[in-house]
């Protein structure tokens, strides 16, 4: 199914956390606001999470995939209001220079899935086999360094076998 197009009706952007009206949200609409509004690797769009979530059903129909997150559009992050500050049906550009590029996130190891035993919390493999100590160690490292990266994944563990 092919996009509608939309037709982004704005001015030039001026100052941080300014809303926007741009008509119907999807993946063209933001694209064409970017683009007209000249945002760059510092600023982050912000959509009300009824429209995010309609954006990234957007993107995975056009795309045929899962949206990966975070996400950037010409390297402009396009997130989820979690704080309620983005009307629906309304755009928020935020200015945030301290904020990580993407090229800094691509860089940033990835570390997909750890496993933890779902009984007692011990870091596992993902048949629930117990690690050897040096291992155990770099994964607990890497879960208390990267926890906003990492997926944690509960499976039953071999160390609490009793518990099942």
């Amino acid at each position: 199914m092919p996009l509608q197009m939309s037709f982004v009706f704005s001015e030039k952007m001026e100052r941080d956390g300014e809303l926007s009206y741009i008509g119907r949200i999807n993946l063209m609409s933001i694209r064409d606001f970017i683009l007209d509004n000249q945002l760059s690797g510092i600023d982050t769009i912000r959509l009300h999470p009824k429209n995010f979530d309609s954006f990234v059903l957007d993107y995975r129909e056009y795309y045929g995939e899962s949206m990966k997150l975070p996400f950037f559009m010409f390297d402009t992050q396009i997130e989820e209001d979690t704080k309620s500050q983005v009307p629906a049906d309304r755009v928020m550009v935020v200015i945030d220079e301290s904020r990580p590029t993407r090229i800094e996130i691509e860089n940033e190891p990835i570390y997909a899935t750890i496993y933890r035993c779902g009984f007692c919390g011990n870091v596992v493999n993902s048949c629930g086999g117990e690690f050897d100590p040096d291992t155990r160690r770099e994964k607990t490292r890497i879960l208390e360094d990267k926890k906003n990266i990492v997926t944690q994944q509960h499976v039953r563990g071999r160390c609490c076998r009793s518990l099942w």
